[in-house]
């Protein structure tokens, strides 16, 4: 089925979908696993996207919480990029995801001397390493390698630890100080039921497009490291679960049952959210007025759902300081100063707002 929809409407659509407005969820564990993964490299800014997602805003240290008693695990899975992913959601990330991972490393695997009997060799050492609760970092679990196992300085220890979560040995353990330490994924995550690859795929795409769209089968390629072919193959079996709408004469996926149109949202948007980051053209994002190549993708201040400005933040003892640069609005607009407000709500610290020169 193919319907109109105007370009305003599609934003709504995805800013209910993606739990940035409206969103009835006050655990952590739950908003990443309704949205199936959230990029996760930056970890206190990826943090921040999940209390952009909980009612009533949640705080810091809840979503921390999360992290460290393993009901949020961060791994790499998708792109070969750090992922937050729910405990219960880890198995099915990693059986659609981890071959096509594996295929992007493939360069890198060569480069570094890394053939397949040897990083097997490694997941089996270091999966013995941590049996029985036993967190470490990747320094500790360097410092008690074989000589020659890895080399001191350079990549090859960060690919074998990589090699190690996407063939389901390890995941994130709980953090020391600010340092992140590596677990068992058998003794972070519970069992979950097997599921067929064919099962697996459709479930995992349409999770996707229940949580982004409306979204492209690009925007699904991009995000997701999955080929075309794949999505096809995922669609075909999904059958009449997804619809189709133009609200730019391109055709976007939706799924029948998702989210109504809802109300809209300003918010100061964190590195790599998925508000950005689930898209590969996000010209939807972008005022009318602008370019949208010209406008900032990651700490961007988000305006009623279109991207209006850009904010960097200093840390302080009791307070944090954020620095905003507007496209047209000002500084002191009731929405700006509410979402500069919130942010320091999440973190427990009063806000001191001042208007800069962020670079963008």
């Amino acid at each position: 089925m193919t319907a109109g929809l105007a370009l305003a409407d599609l934003r709504r659509l995805r800013l209910a979908h993606q739990l940035l407005v409206g969103s009835p969820l006050t655990d952590p564990a739950a908003v990443v696993s309704t949205l199936v993964a959230m990029q996760a490299q930056e970890y206190a800014m990826a943090r921040w996207a999940i209390g952009l997602r909980l009612a009533g805003g949640g705080s810091d240290d809840e979503v921390e919480s999360a992290c460290d008693d393993g009901r949020i695990l961060r791994v790499h899975a998708l792109r070969p990029t750090w992922h937050f992913v729910a405990a219960q959601d880890i198995r099915l990330v990693l059986q659609v995801t981890a071959k096509r991972v594996h295929q992007a490393n493939a360069f890198m695997y060569r480069s570094l001397d890394l053939d397949t009997r040897r990083m097997d060799r490694f997941a089996g050492f270091v999966g013995d390493l941590l049996a029985g609760g036993n967190h470490m970092t990747r320094n500790e679990i360097r410092a008690v390698l074989p000589a020659g196992w890895a080399e001191e300085k350079g990549f090859q220890m960060a690919y074998l630890m990589m090699y190690a979560e996407l063939e389901g040995v390890v995941v994130s353990g709980a953090r020391r100080g600010n340092q992140n330490t590596y677990a068992l994924l058998d003794e972070r995550a519970a069992p979950t039921p097997a599921r067929s690859d064919e099962e697996a795929l459709a479930e995992f795409v349409v999770r996707y497009l229940r949580t982004r769209g409306p979204a492209t089968i690009p925007d699904l390629t991009t995000w997701s490291g999955l080929t075309v072919t794949q999505v096809k193959k995922a669609l075909s079996l999904l059958c009449d679960e997804v619809t189709t709408v133009e609200p730019d004469g391109r055709a976007y996926l939706l799924v029948e049952d998702a989210a109504p149109l809802a109300g809209t949202r300003s918010f100061l948007m964190p590195d790599y959210d998925e508000y950005g980051m689930a898209y590969k053209d996000r010209s939807a994002l972008a005022h009318p007025d602008h370019g949208y190549r010209a406008l900032p993708w990651n700490r961007a201040v988000v305006v009623d759902g279109v991207i209006a400005g850009a904010w960097q933040r200093t840390l302080r003892p009791d307070s944090v300081t954020v620095e905003i640069s507007m496209t047209d609005l000002e500084v002191d607009d009731p929405r700006v100063v509410a979402a500069a407000e919130e942010y320091a709500r999440f973190l427990g610290r009063a806000l001191d707002l001042r208007s800069a020169t962020v670079e963008w």
